[in-house]
């Protein structure tokens, strides 16, 4: 499937878009859309504003694959919330995971063909 992910409609639509493709493909399950939205609502500014679309893809999957490398913070200012604000992301009972977050993010940037 040829898709533009990289479309000027907002980095969360471009993340969902890289999603609906790798599915579509069989190079990824599917993922909620409120996870991807909350996954780059806590990618920085700086990154969301690079000059182009393929570094700002390029930026939020390396900064979510590697800010959640590891086990989740004891700190609640290292916790990443929701977009909502009203609980963690990776809170105990959630459908998802930091691990799950590491895969999506990988796999897209694999599917992309992007280099170290």
């Amino acid at each position: 499937m040829t898709v533009n992910v990289v479309a000027a409609d907002g980095s969360p639509i471009a993340m969902k878009r890289l999603e609906n493709a790798m599915v579509y493909d069989g190079a990824h399950r599917e993922v909620p859309s409120f996870f991807i939205e909350c996954l780059v609502y806590n990618v920085p500014d700086s990154i969301l504003m690079q000059s182009t679309w393929i570094d700002t893809v390029k930026g939020i999957i390396s900064h979510v694959f590697h800010e959640l490398d590891g086990p989740e913070p004891d700190q609640e200012s290292a916790r990443w919330p929701e977009v909502n604000q009203c609980k963690f992301l990776f809170a105990p009972g959630q459908k998802w995971s930091r691990e799950d977050a590491r895969a999506f993010v990988k796999a897209g940037w694999n599917y992309l063909g992007f280099k170290s």
